[in-house]
């Protein structure tokens, strides 16, 4: 499926502040819109239903850590873009995420360039996806 402009991104955080200075750098973009969800179980909805193809997740969330985000997000199997954002030292977490499926991980305090290359990251690989589906399509047509 071809995600289509503006690219949905959703931002987990429990932190309100966070997740507002998260949209505040999202909205900078003009081919993003930002989605944002405190409860990681309505946001698991909402990706899935609203076909949300970048998400930014917090590691620690209370009711469900970022890393089990994660895993639901890529069981969807729907080519979703994850970014992890973690104040933790410990590596082991950021290995945890990347065998998951995750792209990057950021590391807090979060700041406009990170996300600007996490968003970056997610554009290019979304609008090479979409690229090769319709040169696909193309190519079915001719046949």
């Amino acid at each position: 499926m071809i995600a289509s402009l503006p690219y949905k991104v959703a931002i987990l955080d429990d932190d309100h502040f966070h997740r507002k200075v998260l949209e505040r750098f999202c909205e900078r973009f003009p081919w993003v819109k930002p989605y944002s969800f405190e409860a990681p179980k309505e946001a698991l909805e909402v990706i899935r239903f609203e076909r949300i193809p970048i998400v930014l997740v917090d590691i620690h969330m209370p009711g469900m850590f970022g890393d089990d985000v994660l895993r639901h997000c890529m069981a969807l199997k729907q080519g979703i873009q994850a970014y992890v954002i973690t104040g933790a030292e410990n590596m082991v977490i950021a290995d945890r995420c990347f065998d998951l499926g995750a792209r990057i991980v950021i590391r807090k305090p979060v700041t406009q360039e990170a996300i600007e290359e996490a968003l970056m990251d997610a554009r290019v690989h979304l609008d090479r996806c979409n690229e090769t589906i319709k040169k696909f399509a193309r190519r079915k047509m001719e046949a």
